[in-house]
């Protein structure tokens, strides 16, 4: 993996939420991950959201609807791929990204640089599980590159389940019980920021290991990682590379 005094700074939906990096391509699209990789950001790992389309496929998009980031107002589990690829995914953030198109997974797996790293988010439920595994593996990335991470407890143990090979993170925003991620079998936990101080100590003293998001300033980073966070995920991933690593 790339080096750094730090631990992995993970690019928050290749560029960035919204408009936290106005001038970056939009979030989940392959220009955002192509800039994520590129040597001005060289994130150690980016992070995507997915959802299963009603046809069974993956599509990366954060929202379970296509209105924000593709002025439709579709339920992505309600549109085949074919429908959806009919978006226009990147006018929303300006006219120079007019006509970029929804990706599949697939697509976005196919961007990873050797020694770098993809955290899929699945942003549904278990019944995506069986194809996600399917999709990954077909990929050619090895186990450590592509760690899956959800906020659905049953999704994310069922993803551990049909990929025991995969660091799986239960993904939190307020204070959990340690022993609920170690019974389940899962790696560790990705976490809101705020949460407890402690948070990363006490997975670490389990054996577990710890991700924090979504860190936009270096005082806040410096913390977690002296805590013992192993990850950074952010919205300005080459910021925080100059500002932790110089």
């Amino acid at each position: 993996m790339a080096t750094s005094i730090v631990s992995e700074i993970i690019a928050h939906r290749g560029a960035g939420q919204g408009f936290a990096q106005p001038g970056t391509p939009p979030e989940n699209t392959l220009p955002a991950f192509l800039y994520a990789w590129s040597r001005d950001v060289d994130a150690d790992a980016a992070e995507v959201d997915v959802h299963l389309t009603r046809d069974g496929e993956i599509v990366a998009i954060h929202d379970e609807t296509t209105e924000r980031t593709a002025g439709a107002p579709w339920r992505v589990a309600e549109r085949t791929l074919a429908e959806l690829r009919t978006l226009d995914a990147g006018s929303w953030k300006g006219a120079r990204f007019a006509g970029i198109r929804l990706p599949t997974l697939e697509e976005v797996l196919a961007t990873v640089p050797v020694g770098k790293r993809l955290y899929t988010e699945i942003k549904c439920g278990p019944e995506i599980v069986d194809r996600l595994a399917r999709v990954v593996r077909a990929s050619g990335l090895a186990a450590w590159q592509v760690p899956v991470i959800s906020f659905d407890f049953d999704a994310i143990r069922a993803a551990k389940q049909a990929m025991p090979e995969h660091e799986c993170y239960l993904l939190v925003e307020s204070e959990i019980a340690v022993e609920t991620v170690e019974q389940a079998g899962l790696d560790g936990i990705d976490f809101f920021y705020e949460c407890s101080p402690g948070l990363a100590g006490r997975l670490r003293a389990r054996g577990l290991k710890s991700v924090a998001w979504t860190v936009n300033e270096a005082e806040i980073a410096r913390r977690l990682l002296a805590d013992g966070v192993g990850g950074i995920t952010t919205d300005l991933p080459r910021q925080m590379r100059a500002w932790l690593v110089g």
